[in-house]
């Protein structure tokens, strides 16, 4: 169900490890399991954001600028996912074309993996984790791509795998 390709160096192996567990990780959970939890997250956070002040910051996250109206239009829509047939894991060379910064981006089946924005040292980029980065793309292998923002994947995403 798993297929890995492009791996060329010991640092891709590695980081294509990191990232294959983290895959294991989340389909071993269940998909309709995480589809549930994520929900349950969402209107946790939702219920705390609607007390506070919708121009303020939110401050869950070091992301000046971000307010608590953004986060709850992020978090709006209910989560839906399908389970994957398959999960292409693609290391590519470079950067992303798309999104130079990005160390992942997902299509529907596959992840594309840029290991030139991933330090191999302690396998993080942008201070995420590459297992949590794998776990906000496997949302959106998932069917999930209702909005590309960090708090509906990172704050909700993340937690309902981990948690």
């Amino acid at each position: 169900m798993i297929q890995v390709n492009g791996v060329e160096t010991l640092g891709d192996r590695a980081v294509a490890d990191v990232v294959i567990a983290a895959v294991e990780t989340f389909l071993k959970r269940g998909v309709q399991n995480i589809e549930r939890k994520a929900n349950e997250v969402r209107m946790s956070l939702i219920a705390k954001l609607e007390k506070q002040d919708p121009n303020a910051d939110y401050d869950s996250i070091n992301l000046p600028g971000t307010s608590v109206k953004q986060a709850l239009v992020e978090l709006g829509p209910t989560f839906h996912l399908l389970e994957p047939k398959h999960v292409i894991v693609e290391i590519c060379r470079g950067r992303s074309p798309v999104h130079e910064g990005r160390s992942m981006e997902a299509l529907p089946g596959k992840i594309l993996v840029y290991p030139d924005v991933i330090d191999v040292t302690n396998m993080s980029a942008h201070g995420l984790s590459a297992r949590e980065v794998t776990f906000h793309e496997m949302f959106h292998v998932c069917g999930e791509t209702q909005h590309d923002g960090v708090i509906r994947y990172n704050h909700v995403g993340i937690r309902a795998v981990t948690e």
